[in-house]
């Protein structure tokens, strides 16, 4: 099988957030992709399955090391630049199969090549008074009355917290503490973020995540399409954001969230720099491993 290797929502390469890209062969067995997933030292491999429908762009299942994910920004976007290497696809709108379903993609030519991803229409929520026990261990919000915050979900649930620019360097989550309340609160993550106050459209954030056993995650586009979820509440007409999640404990990169449909479906987009390529054996499910042929 081969493999790539891009760095996503980076503008040079060992920026953004690694991805790997396999060029599946044979039957799904989840089994072999999440013992692959675990291999491969990046945080998101995306896996080409069969697809279901022939007005596919292609089919896709998506892992972290841990566990696999319902539907990942920065593998959807890998896989374009995979198959825009390949010459297969162009500048437009595809339909891709993930396991949440299908999802949009499109393919636009700028200063630089950028692919968009539909992650759908978020959903939003208040933490009950109850929770606030639970949210009060992160120690996100010490010294900070009242911080703004919600539960986004869009394609993942997760909580998002805005807290001010001094602190978002302290914000700081120990990796069991975020597997602890994320478990209690049925959340795939912790989103931290303080708009730039010299530019209202520009977001600087921080993400803590159960799809890395809790540690933070370099740069996340679900992440990202949630703070303009939550943006939107208190100010409708923002559509779009650029955010920069990163450059604290991790590397960082750069993530544009859009929206401009009327039922507010959420849309990322980056670029994406590729660093490595070749192949990987194949394997037989009682014999296991062997060259490829």
């Amino acid at each position: 099988m081969r493999y790539k290797v891009f760095d996503v929502f980076a503008r040079a390469p060992l920026e953004g957030n690694p991805t790997g890209i396999v060029y599946y062969e044979g039957p799904e067995d989840t089994s072999l992709m999440q013992r692959l997933a675990t291999e491969f030292p990046v945080p998101d491999t995306l896996f080409f399955t069969r697809k279901a429908n022939a007005a596919s762009l292609f089919a896709c299942r998506t892992f972290s090391p841990y566990e696999e994910l319902a539907i990942c920004a920065q593998g959807l976007i890998g896989a374009m630049y995979a198959l825009m290497e390949d010459g297969q696809v162009g500048p437009g709108h595809y339909v891709v199969e993930t396991a949440l379903g299908f999802t949009g993609l499109l393919l636009e030519h700028c200063e630089t090549t950028s692919i968009f991803c539909s992650l759908g229409r978020p959903t939003l929520s208040e933490p009950h008074e109850d929770e606030r026990v639970y949210l009060a261990r992160l120690g996100l919000t010490n010294g900070i009355e009242s911080p703004p915050m919600a539960y986004v979900a869009l394609g993942r649930k997760r909580l998002v917290i805005e807290v001010p620019v001094a602190a978002l360097g302290q914000a700081i989550v120990e990796p069991a503490v975020t597997l602890d309340v994320c478990r209690a609160l049925g959340l795939t993550g912790i989103v931290v973020f303080a708009r730039d106050p010299n530019s209202p459209v520009l977001i600087r954030s921080r993400h803590f995540t159960t799809s890395l056993n809790g540690c933070e995650d370099a740069v996340t586009g679900g992440a990202a399409g949630a703070i303009l979820a939550f943006c939107q509440q208190s100010q409708p007409k923002v559509n779009e954001l650029q955010v920069y999640q990163g450059g604290f404990a991790t590397r960082g990169g750069w993530i544009r969230t859009r929206t401009g449909s009327p039922d507010g479906e959420i849309w990322i987009g980056g670029t994406a720099v590729k660093m490595l390529e070749g192949k990987i054996h194949s394997f037989s499910a009682n014999r296991g491993m062997e060259p490829m042929r």
